[in-house]
């Protein structure tokens, strides 16, 4: 993502630090040592950010995921239509309210997951 794609262009600028299939022991040094580094820190601060954001939205939703692991354990599956239930009842209050309303629809969750392709990039931006 940083070496890549920019993700850090404020830092190390708008340049790609690395090729598309990525880099390996054989393949040729696209950065000194010290870009290098500098990329390792942005890498570290997007890593850190997301682990943050994702503990902090498992501990919201600390209800919903012993409901969800509680339901698994006696039913061993869950539908989509059961999942978003548990979601609506059991998930936390600002957080479910953020989310979009078509993201907590059953039907337009199992039309999206079973689509595939084109089709399902056209089905999705015209939803």
């Amino acid at each position: 993502m940083v070496a890549q794609w920019g993700y850090a262009m404020d830092k190390l600028g708008a340049t790609a630090w690395e090729k598309p299939e990525g880099t390996s022991t054989f393949s040729a040094q696209m950065a000194s040592e010290k870009t290098q580094d500098r990329i390792d820190a942005e890498v570290g601060k997007i890593v850190e950010k997301a682990y943050a954001q994702c503990k902090e939205l498992l501990v919201a939703n600390r209800a919903l995921l012993d409901e969800v692991t509680r339901v698994l354990m006696e039913d061993e599956t869950i539908d989509t239509k059961t999942l978003m239930a548990l979601v609506k009842s059991h998930g936390n209050p600002e957080w479910v309210a953020k989310c979009d309303k078509k993201s907590l629809d059953p039907e337009y969750i199992e039309k999206m997951m079973g689509l595939v392709g084109p089709a399902g990039a056209a089905a999705l931006e015209s939803a």
